[in-house]
């Protein structure tokens, strides 16, 4: 039942954040692990945040960079986010660097429903 020499990987990151629900800055750091090479000889590092513009609308941008040994890998995200009634929508960007150059860039389409805006009315009279 299933392959026995199944590879995998995991990254436990801790980020802190300062702020509020509308205008925050995080910073993390974590450390890999794969089944292959064990624990990662450096920390992957985050940045990120978000800013509110206008009344539902927010810039965003979530950052992560690493050293891999034979290169460091960079990757930054920058975008826009639309809040809905029930849902979030974000467009944006991804940008790779590899040693100092940019990799390769695509677009991001996100959207997210929060499930706790379902399902509970017990609140309401």
């Amino acid at each position: 039942m299933g392959n026995q020499h199944t590879n995998y990987a995991d990254v436990s990151i801790a980020t802190l954040t300062i702020g509020n629900r509308d205008n925050n800055f995080s910073i993390g750091a974590g450390r890999g692990y794969s089944s292959v090479g064990g624990y990662a000889k450096q920390p992957l590092l985050t940045l990120s945040g978000m800013v509110k513009v206008s009344n539902k609308r927010y810039i965003i941008t979530d950052n992560y960079s690493t050293d891999l040994g034979n290169y460091k890998l960079t990757i930054l995200t920058a975008g826009y986010r639309f809040m809905l009634k029930r849902a979030n929508i974000d467009l944006g960007f991804l940008v790779s660097f590899e040693k100092n150059k940019v990799g390769q860039v695509f677009p991001i389409l996100g959207f997210a429903v929060p499930l706790n805006k379902f399902g509970n009315k017990s609140n309401k009279k």
